[in-house]
């Protein structure tokens, strides 16, 4: 069996006959109202609506918004964490929460940490 990151996810696998299994480490759990909002002191451009992270981002122009959206694919299948957004000419509407825990996690932050120093 062997350890590797992935970003700052550790995987570990191993081989069974010819196939790789993995096994993610496990989801992370809600985080509790008060974890919130210290983390939002990091990510002071977002916000908080229905217990889900939320920003627009606004660039230049159509082609810097799709640029920015496919740099932010490649975190997102990093993390494993994939958000609910949507684009407009050179606008980009981010919404995050991780729905298999009903709320906000680590991987949220740390998905708005990174897209925070993208755009």
């Amino acid at each position: 069996m062997g350890l590797f990151s992935l970003g700052e996810t550790f995987v570990t696998a191993k081989r069974s006959g010819s196939v790789l299994v993995t096994m993610d480490n496990v989801r992370p759990s809600a985080l509790t109202l008060n974890d919130v909002q210290k983390k939002l002191s990091q990510v002071p451009l977002w916000d908080v609506v229905d217990h889900v992270l939320v920003r627009d981002f606004i660039f230049e122009s159509f082609p810097l918004a799709m640029k920015f959206m496919a740099e932010m694919a490649i975190v997102s299948e990093k993390l494993d964490h994939h958000p609910t957004w949507t684009n407009t000419h050179e606008s980009v509407q981010v919404r995050l929460n991780t729905h298999d825990v009903g709320g906000l996690t680590e991987l949220d932050f740390q998905w708005s940490e990174a897209a925070d120093r993208l755009a």
